[in-house]
């Protein structure tokens, strides 16, 4: 087979604009993924903040929950004061309280 000088222009021709085609897409694809590299980054950099802020967030929740447990603690301690003061004032005074479910005696 012979080929002449004319088809093999078109033929380098054909390439070339194949070539030249392939430079210009990778162009556009490099470009994409840059893009996306940047916005992944981006995005990497929120969750960090945001893990930092659920970190904060769940630190605060901790740290009222203790000051529950030692509001609890405190009123359990206020409540055995009382009931020693009432236990005092209803020894001192000769007074007997009816169990629950016992009959009021004081009432006959």
């Amino acid at each position: 087979m012979t080929v002449t000088l004319t088809q093999l222009d078109e033929r380098v021709k054909t390439l070339e604009d194949k070539h030249k085609t392939w430079k210009e897409d990778r162009g556009v694809y490099e470009a994409d993924i840059l893009k996306f590299r940047k916005k992944l980054k981006r995005l990497q950099a929120d969750m960090t903040e945001l893990r930092g802020e659920v970190d904060q967030r769940f630190d605060e929740v901790d740290r009222r929950f203790n000051q529950v447990d030692g509001r609890i603690e405190s009123l359990r301690g206020e409540m055995t004061g009382v009931n020693r003061g009432v236990q005092a004032i209803l020894q001192r005074f000769d007074i007997t309280v009816p169990e629950e479910g016992e009959p009021d005696q004081s009432v006959n």
